[in-house]
């Protein structure tokens, strides 16, 4: 006899066999998907392509939005008209988006406060004719206020913030005078210039300088009510610690964030040693209490809510770089490659934690002896104009990475060592996503972080994608040169000087069961970057 219940247990073992049977065929049809070869690159839509950065070197006027920026000092240490329409023309065709260049008031210490407002009462023309290319070009100016003078190896500062007293007036004065003649061109400022050098024996204790900037931020307020002010642009971040001076806690406890809208530093990382490496915090050697830049970063974020009621305080990198000097010995700790190398790392880190704008340290600044003199090594430019490799780095970073990238924590992406010889740093990987009309981009930077050397180490490593629909991967190499041919080449005929910088490279990628992968890519010791491509097609 047939009874009801002896079919209901029929069907359900039929059911079970037909759901275990199309888990089955999922897998059977993903693992025959797998290992099927993706679209490249130049298989895209064109209108697609089009909207693509590819690495071609952008003027800045080609870039809406972006954080990196260049250092000069045409304003206050001058330099002929040759000078200032070469280096606004380089800012421009570097892709840098900022220019940050200062104002001092020297010494004024045998002038009245009205002799100071009348010395100040018409900036050098220089001033405005550089700010005005610079606004031309569609680059955001930066001016640093020096309004005391920096003499930051003479012991500290003997300047008297009482506003009743004479130097207090002056710089007021000086203040004044500056922004109601650069505000056309600027709402940015920064008070000052490193307070904390000195260490345990600052230039301006803590306390004093937040005295100095109520006032001075008042005064910029009071001509430019619009104004961004930045302050306090220390020297490196070691003084968040006790020792060897405890300048930001200080600083913050005595109102700092009061007058202040962004927190700006200067995360040089010290000794100038290969050693030295990007990743490592803005710290002395040994780099003991944070370690890394990004936790030092962290730790710098949490400081500045706790003084400003819990919220986020914008953070601003207005000089960082490395000098290339050859030194006493005939030693060059820091050689033109590895510098470019570090600018890149360094760069990439600020992007990726917020930090904006991030200003590179410097453009050209006309100081004689460039092999030999600390302060002119830092630039970027020969006094001829020659670009060295941290202009093209930077240059190159500019080509493909601005604000209009959100960073992305949440795509699975995965780089696999694949040679014998293991990577000798972190692996570090930076993962950034782009939506344009058609379909996203997902751009992946990823490096070594060890100690650079002129010869570029190479890693084999495979690059896994865990998430579908990602095609098109387009390789591009941030250490790309201009490349002069060897001679006696065929197509010496053609190009007899220089030809442009590397291609990109499209890459071979393949169908995984969770996703996308790319064989055989190098880490390197320095950053690459990796381009993925989804269409709304797809």
């Amino acid at each position: 006899m047939n009874h009801p219940e002896d079919n209901v247990v029929i069907y359900l073992l039929l059911l079970i066999l037909s759901l275990g049977s199309g888990v089955v065929q999922a897998q059977e049809k993903a693992a025959l998907a797998a290992g099927q070869a993706v679209p490249k690159f130049s298989e895209l839509p064109k209108s697609f392509r089009q909207q693509i950065p590819i690495g071609t070197p952008r003027y800045s006027r080609d870039i809406e939005s972006s954080p990196f920026g260049i250092h000069t000092t045409i304003m206050a240490e001058g330099g002929d008209s040759e000078l200032m329409e070469n280096l606004a023309r380089l800012s421009s065709e570097g892709g840098f988006k900022w220019v940050v260049d200062y104002v001092a008031i020297g010494n004024v210490k045998d002038m009245t406060p009205d002799q100071v407002g009348a010395k100040f009462a018409s900036l050098p023309a220089r001033c405005a004719l550089y700010a005005r290319k610079l606004q031309e070009a569609r680059i955001n100016l930066l001016v640093r206020l020096d309004v005391v003078q920096w003499e930051p190896w003479k012991g500290p500062s003997k300047f008297s913030t009482d506003p009743t007293q004479a130097d207090m007036q002056k710089a007021l004065i000086f203040t004044r005078q500056v922004v109601r003649q650069l505000k056309p061109y600027t709402h940015s400022w920064i008070i000052w210039n490193e307070p904390n050098i000195g260490n345990e024996k600052p230039i301006m204790t803590p306390e004093d300088y937040v005295k100095m900037v109520a006032q001075v931020a008042k005064v910029i307020r009071e001509e430019q009510p619009e104004a961004v002010i930045m302050g306090p642009a220390t020297a490196m971040l070691q003084c968040m610690d006790d020792k060897p001076y405890p300048w930001i806690n200080r600083a913050l406890e005595a109102g700092l964030l009061k007058h202040i809208n962004v927190f700006a530093f200067h995360p040089y990382r010290q000794p100038s040693w290969s050693s030295s490496i990007a990743e490592n915090a803005s710290e002395f050697h040994p780099w003991k209490i944070w370690g890394t830049y990004s936790a030092q970063i962290a730790d710098l974020r949490e400081r500045l809510k706790k003084y400003n009621g819990g919220k986020e305080v914008p953070l601003a990198a207005t000089e960082d770089g490395m000098p290339n000097v050859i030194n006493g010995k005939g030693e060059q700790e820091i050689t033109w490659v590895v510098g470019a190398k570090y600018e890149l790392r360094r760069a990439l880190q600020d992007f990726y934690l917020g930090v904006n704008p991030r200003t590179l340290f410097c453009l050209y600044r006309n100081v004689k002896d460039p092999f030999y003199d600390a302060q002119s090594s830092f630039s970027i430019v020969t006094e001829n104009y020659e670009k060295k490799p941290t202009y093209y780095a930077a240059q190159n970073l500019n080509a493909v990475l601005d604000s209009s990238y959100q960073r992305e924590d949440n795509v699975p992406v995965k780089i696999t060592a694949q040679g014998r010889k293991p990577l000798a740093g972190p692996l570090y990987t930076q993962v950034y996503r782009k939506k344009y009309a058609g379909g996203e981009e997902l751009m992946v930077f990823f490096w070594s972080a060890e100690i650079a050397s002129d010869r570029h180490a190479r890693y084999p490593a495979r690059m896994e994608i865990n998430e579908p629909g990602w095609q098109s991967p387009l390789q591009i190499d941030l250490m790309a040169m201009p490349a002069k041919r060897p001679k006696n080449e065929i197509v010496e005929l053609i190009d007899s000087q220089f030809v442009n910088r590397t291609d990109p490279e499209q890459l071979a990628a393949v169908t995984t069961a969770a996703g996308v992968a790319v064989e055989s890519i190098e880490v390197r010791d320095y950053p690459l970057v990796i381009k993925w491509f989804r269409t709304k097609a797809q």
